[in-house]
């Protein structure tokens, strides 16, 4: 089993382009799986699993008193898995057709006023470091990009000439943004990338560090905080507080939501208008 999670791990971080977070997610949930399934059951072969292991595994979670939202995530993981591994033609059955996630009671997602939006736009400097922050924090608010698509962003994933990002991924889509977020871009990609790079080898991220290297989740979920605190809002600053802040305000300016799921990603509707009234 160990051999078929660590391919699957390979084909998500290589083939779909998830963020290191996801991957470290899906390797830890299905580990705890085949450890368990393989203790309990003596099963260490992936095509002979049947749905009541994984059905017993669930009942563990639910006993051990696991949150609906660690079990759903645990579901997402073999789903994939599995799936996955059908397609490849690894196994001939999918274990997992039967299995459900529970319920997840949601709260409602925390949004950003107009107001908001306007003054953590305004708290980048000037310098190398704020031209950056400037252009990522412009772009996600333009667009709803998720955390590690906006980090996964390469140079030849984006066309400043048409204004559009390739959102690479399980449904690889594209996205235009504004013209005022394009000369931001520019002004990064003139001169701020450049001096960020330095000597470092350039893997071709859009967003660098100031090592030269890729930005990463946690030094991104640091600068959003800081200039949260800086433009003095109230509200715990997320990369998903900016993408359901995005939502909302477009669906209130009367942006079409066929539009606003393609832009998000949503595979359901219903999802998308969820941020009706927001």
């Amino acid at each position: 089993m160990e051999e078929l999670i660590r391919k699957f791990i390979e084909h998500l971080e290589k083939d779909e382009r998830k963020s290191a977070n996801t991957c470290q997610s899906y390797y830890r949930d299905l580990r705890q799986m085949s450890d368990w399934i393989s203790s309990s059951f003596g099963v260490d072969d992936a095509a002979v699993y049947s749905g009541s292991n994984l059905k017993e595994y669930y009942d563990f979670l639910v006993n051990a008193g696991k949150s609906p939202a660690t079990i759903s995530r645990f579901v997402a993981s073999a789903k994939a898995f599995f799936e996955y591994l059908t397609r490849q033609g690894l196994i001939l059955h999918d274990p997992c057709t039967a299995l459900k996630a529970p319920k997840v009671i949601r709260k409602k997602p925390s949004i950003l006023t107009e107001a908001e939006t306007v003054k953590l736009l305004s708290a980048p400097d000037e310098d190398n470091k704020g031209v950056r922050d400037k252009a990522m924090l412009e772009l996600m608010c333009d667009t709803g990009l998720r955390v590690s698509e906006l980090l996964g962003i390469t140079l030849s994933d984006i066309d400043v000439q048409k204004r559009q990002i390739t959102v690479p991924g399980s449904r690889t889509r594209k996205i235009q943004y504004d013209k005022k977020v394009n000369r931001y871009l520019e002004e990064y990609l003139e001169t701020s990338r450049n001096a960020l790079l330095g000597d470092q080898k350039d893997e071709g991220y859009l967003f660098l560090n100031v090592s030269g290297e890729s930005m990463s989740r946690q030094g991104f979920w640091k600068l959003i905080k800081k200039y949260g605190k800086e433009a003095g809002i109230g509200t715990e600053l997320t990369p998903h507080v900016l993408r359901h802040s995005f939502a909302a305000h477009a669906l209130r300016s009367g942006k079409d939501i066929k539009k606003v799921q393609s832009i998000m990603g949503h595979s359901d509707l219903s999802t998308t208008s969820g941020y009706l009234n927001m």
